[in-house]
């Protein structure tokens, strides 16, 4: 009797396993595709940006600020890009398509008439006496509000800076 009642059990044991595994498909959730940060070659910047030297602007001086093509992992991103001065933006918001930006280099052409029509006014004593900061912003999509560099939400940005130093002597 005990044997059958061990036969019977083992069989009762074997059936347990079978009836307690189930198995499904692994579910795999969707994931949307990852955003990038555009990216600024900053070793590629001309001049190149310092955070202790400024770059010395002389009376009829034109310098030229050149931001390399900037990478962006988002292939079919648009890039929107920003110049400030001194925090007021200095020109309007401009685009660089996806087709383009492998070979888009930007340059802004800085010098004393394009600070005075910028200013509204002819550079005083004042404006000589401080450093003065060129920014630039570049974002993955478009800013809401240029002026304040509000972006719209998931949009992602980069930035270069110079500071900047002017005097009436001539160059």
């Amino acid at each position: 009797m005990k044997r059958k009642v061990c036969k019977r059990l083992a069989h009762f044991l074997l059936l347990i396993p079978l009836g307690c595994f189930d198995y499904q498909e692994a579910y795999v959730a969707q994931t949307s595709t990852a955003n990038y940060y555009p990216y600024i070659d900053k070793d590629f910047v001309l001049p190149q940006p310092s955070t202790t030297d400024a770059i010395f602007f002389g009376q009829d001086c034109k310098k030229q600020f050149t931001v390399p093509p900037i990478k962006d992992f988002n292939h079919d991103d648009k890039l929107h890009f920003l110049w400030f001065f001194d925090g007021d933006l200095l020109s309007g918001p401009r685009v660089i398509e996806p087709e383009n930006r492998s070979d888009a280099l930007i340059v802004l052409s800085l010098d004393r008439a394009l600070l005075e029509s910028h200013l509204g006014r002819s550079l005083d004593d004042a404006f000589f006496s401080k450093r003065h900061i060129l920014q630039f912003f570049v974002a993955d999509r478009p800013y809401k509000i240029p002026e304040s560099r509000y972006l719209v939400d998931g949009a992602l940005q980069d930035s270069v800076y110079w500071s900047l130093s002017f005097s009436n002597v001539k160059c």
